[in-house]
């Protein structure tokens, strides 16, 4: 009697053919995913069926030497990043505001802004915002307690592409807003076609997945036209202003501008080149109490409106 071993079954033919199949899924499983996180880190991402996002176009700002920098206008479907200091922190909703009107192209847009900024610097107005070019019809509005609450609404506001843009306003240097964080925003928005507007008063240079980032200073007015705002009476209010260094851009170097902005026309202007213009045509005394001139004659192009009188 023998003591060798017996060989082994051979192996049934439908289990080896059964590994194979299992084998080959698994490596087609693994390709297609590496070709969407390349997709992704691109900046195309791929949409739920495997077809590309056409690329973004551009929206024109209306100064031709920043437009010519950013390479055709400021880029949709992107992530832009506006900073400043925290005191200035107004002045930075209202650069991110003017953009997104730039951006509108009648859709809405979403704002969102923490309790924070809030109880700092108060809420959007909606007369103000009419004032300024905005619809404040077309604009959504969320306010949440805490940074990552506003992340999570402005992502989740991306993912919708009824929106033209989605401002998300955070204050400061929260942990939660890191490269992570921004690369996630700018995924969404290069998915969608939204655009993203980030603005973040008071913060530090950290990293960011922005394909711009903007800092904004106030800027004094200055030349022929400044001397008329300080006349008494002050018949009207200069326009938004703001010293711009675009410290970042995916395009090109940045640069640095002096920007102006003009809500009848949603357009920003250069204010380098003294093209600053009031907010009313012309300078306009009040009429008198009693609705007529000191002729005694109503101005043709003043209308009065009276108050009855209670009580």
């Amino acid at each position: 009697m023998s003591n060798a071993p017996e060989p082994d079954a051979p192996p049934d033919g439908d289990a080896v053919a059964g590994r194979a199949l299992t084998d080959r899924n698994t490596v087609a499983d693994i390709g297609t995913l590496r070709a969407r996180i390349a997709r992704l880190e691109a900046g195309s991402a791929a949409g739920a069926a495997g077809e590309r996002t056409p690329a973004a176009p551009s929206v024109l700002l209306g100064v031709a030497e920043l437009d010519a920098v950013l390479g055709g206008g400021l880029r949709r479907g992107a992530l832009h990043e506006v900073r400043s200091a925290d005191a200035d922190g107004p002045l930075a909703f209202g650069f991110a505001l003017a953009l997104a009107a730039r951006l509108a192209a009648n859709r809405p847009a979403l704002i969102v802004t923490t309790v924070d900024g809030a109880g700092e610097w108060g809420r959007p107005y909606g007369p103000g915002l009419a004032a300024f070019g905005l619809d404040p019809g077309g604009l959504l509005f969320v306010e949440t307690r805490r940074p990552r609450e506003a992340l999570w609404a402005a992502e989740e506001g991306l993912a919708s592409r009824a929106l033209s843009a989605v401002v998300a306003e955070i204050r400061g240097d929260p942990a939660v807003v890191d490269l992570t964080a921004t690369r996630r925003l700018a995924l969404r928005a290069a998915r969608n076609g939204g655009t993203a507007l980030l603005v973040r008063p008071g913060t530090a240079d950290g990293l960011s997945a922005a394909r711009t980032r903007w800092r904004v200073a106030p800027l004094a007015l200055a030349g022929p036209d400044a001397a008329a705002f300080a006349l008494p009476p002050a018949w009207a209010l200069p326009p938004p202003a703001w010293a711009v260094d675009l410290e970042r851009n995916a395009a090109r170097p940045g640069g640095r501008f002096a920007l102006t902005w003009r809500p009848d026309e949603r357009l920003f202007a250069s204010a380098d080149a003294g093209d600053i213009r009031p907010a009313l045509p012309r300078p306009a005394p009040a009429a008198p109490a009693g609705g007529a001139t000191r002729e005694g004659t109503l101005a043709q192009d003043t209308a009065v409106l009276r108050f009855r009188r209670t009580g």
